[in-house]
């Protein structure tokens, strides 16, 4: 190869490797420029990432994922603080100084979702669905040898189900979210899952029939199923011992193996907490370590075959008028069905006419510059039909 071809050879690769170092460092600058204008953006983010974190919430909630739960919880809330757009002086004539707004809403999120957690959900695909269950069971008989074989049939009945609606809607000002840039999107779905949640606890085990619950009645109303009433004298919900637990249990029927588990309020828990035997020790250990940091801190009682959880909407040691009245369930509850007819459904709505709590109060979107978030769900709640009744065992105080 001749001297000019190897000097031509050896420049067209300098120029080559410049063009590629050039190409790279344009990259690393249009990173750069990425990043600043990300950083300098509004922290309010995109609509479709806020309903994929809604989905994953409501999911968390449904399974009981408290790690999940919290985690998302946490994403919502750290944001960090911002400058408000204010410009204003104070009546004393005070320096003209930043107003700090943080960019979080400091509340109590409810652990709701006991219901979704522990009944047998299935899909519906159509507005109307019978499901059957076995009124009479099979019976073997003996047979001496050439005789003959008794029949004997299995017996169905049905029940016919149809999914209800529930839904909610949530507005906010645009100055909510443009002047202090709180993040009150994440934070209205964050309380719409934990408002779904509970209105599935509610129906599951409180329901009293009325409209307010689409007419369904929950296990602490329904008749038909076992009833455990304390002894006399005990009138209170605080009065229910351990024995009075492992009793409740007896109700349930000899021949089916249950997976038991017993639901109540928080404040009933606590009173059990603090049950002690004969030698003066508590019968549950109040200390122990935490499993790990990044689940809630979560208790469990087993008492007899149940293991037992609290739930906000079970009625609680501090209501006025306790006698008579029912205030814990015990039972299998894969014997509880909720069809989904309709997960739950996000909408934003800018241009609407609403009505507040009180149907008295109008909020015209479009006119009042706000917005808003429309949830809707419709689902199935089955009660347990039948002989499955007797999978649920009802504890009730003594009326006097």
């Amino acid at each position: 190869m001749e001297l000019k071809d190897v000097v031509q050879q050896s420049i067209a690769e300098v120029l080559e490797q410049f063009k590629s170092d050039f190409e790279s460092l344009n990259k690393g600058l249009e990173r750069i420029r990425k990043d600043i204008e990300a950083s300098a953006a509004p922290q309010n983010r995109d609509e479709k990432e806020v309903y994929r974190e809604t989905a994953r919430l409501l999911d968390a909630v449904a399974r009981g994922d408290t790690g999940t739960m919290y985690r998302l919880v946490e994403e919502y809330q750290k944001r960090g603080y911002y400058e408000t757009r204010d410009g204003f002086s104070t009546a004393d004539s005070a320096p003209l100084l930043p107003t700090l707004v943080a960019d979080r809403i400091i509340s109590l999120f409810p652990q709701y979702g006991v219901a979704a957690r522990l009944a047998d959900t299935f899909r519906m695909s159509t507005d109307t669905l019978k499901i059957p269950y076995t009124s009479a069971e099979l019976t073997a008989f003996a047979v001496n040898e050439e005789s003959e074989i008794k029949s004997s049939k299995l017996a169905f009945q049905s029940v016919t189900i149809s999914p209800k609606k529930w839904g909610l809607i949530a507005p906010w000002t645009s100055e909510t979210e443009e002047e202090t840039r709180v993040q009150y999107t994440q934070k209205v779905v964050e309380r719409a899952a934990a408002a779904f949640a509970k209105a599935m606890d509610e129906v599951m085990f409180i329901a009293n029939g009325s409209a307010a619950y689409h007419n369904y009645t929950g296990l602490l109303n329904l008749s038909g199923v076992n009833i455990y009433t304390l002894p006399s004298g005990k009138t209170n919900y605080a009065d229910v011992t351990v024995d009075d637990l492992i009793k409740a249990q007896q109700l349930f029927p000899e021949e089916v193996d249950l997976q038991l588990t017993g639901v109540y309020s928080r404040s009933v828990d606590i009173q059990l907490s603090l049950a002690k035997d004969g030698s003066g020790r508590y019968i549950f250990d109040p200390a122990g370590m935490v499993d790990d940091g990044t689940r809630g801190r979560i208790r469990r009682k087993v008492i007899g075959d149940a293991v037992f959880l609290t739930s906000p909407v079970m009625p609680s040691t501090l209501e006025t008028t306790q006698n008579g009245k029912p205030f814990c369930v015990i039972g299998d509850f894969r014997y509880y069905m909720i069809g989904i007819r309709r997960d739950i459904s996000v909408t934003t709505l800018t241009e609407a006419v609403i009505k507040s709590v009180d149907n008295t109060t109008t909020i015209n979107l479009a006119t009042q510059d706000s917005r808003a978030l429309r949830f809707t769900a419709r689902w199935a709640f089955v009660t347990p039909p039948g002989p499955a009744l007797r999978a649920f065992t009802v504890v009730k105080t003594a009326a006097a």
